[in-house]
């Protein structure tokens, strides 16, 4: 309905509501009230016109709260990811080298083992050095088991005779290998073997001259 038409009806229905309300007796009282006709039907205007109108409604009426996308729905369990640089390290298991009941551990070459552990690790060693190899290994079978260790320089076809390592049945078990004086410069290898001849782990290092 137009603002015009609506101040119309609104009169009206004031006019009526005025007429409604005044005394139905004649006298100089009721004269009296005329001069506040003019307010009263202002009064009833702004009240009508207030609460019927849609625009005041519309300011005061909250807009509905958004509701999350897909892409913003939180996955079930999922949760916040902790303030600060996320951790980007990879924890990977490795699984352990077996051969029949062995279960090999560590394979370090060091310059030393003392008291069944490798002392200074490396793999760059010096010509006149031997290389020791530090093995760690478990049996779980009832008897002892065996490993060969052979050295070898690489480009060459020969390799040392093998150094056997015997493993007692335990769970830990740890021992070494040592190489020959090595006096020759260049690359080599520790080949470590199982009984049968399966080559287990091949370890290269250098050698140079001081």
């Amino acid at each position: 309905m137009p603002l015009e038409h609506r101040l119309d009806a609104v009169a009206e229905q004031a006019d009526a509501a005025f007429v409604a309300c005044k005394p139905t007796r004649r006298s100089a009282d009721s004269a009296e009230l005329l001069p506040f006709r003019p307010i009263a039907t202002l009064a009833a205007s702004a009240v009508w016109l207030f609460s019927g109108c849609a625009e005041p409604q519309a300011v005061n009426r909250r807009p509905p709260a958004p509701q999350p996308s897909e892409a913003e729905t939180p996955r079930p369990g999922a949760a916040d990811p902790p303030d600060g640089d996320a951790d980007e390290t990879v924890h990977i298991e490795v699984e352990p080298l077996r051969s029949g009941p062995l279960t090999f551990g560590r394979m370090q070459l060091a310059r030393n083992v003392v008291d069944r552990e490798p002392v200074d690790p490396a793999h760059r060693f010096y010509v006149g050095m031997r290389v020791h190899l530090f093995l760690e290994a478990g049996n779980r079978s009832d008897t002892t088991q065996t490993v060969d260790v052979r050295w070898r320089r690489r480009g060459d076809a020969w390799t040392t005779p093998p150094t056997t390592l015997t493993i007692p049945p335990a769970l830990r078990f740890r021992t070494r290998a040592k190489s020959p004086t090595l006096r020759r410069p260049g690359g080599y290898e520790a080949v470590v073997t199982a009984a049968n001849g399966t080559e287990l782990r091949r370890i290269p290092f250098e050698v140079s001259h001081l």
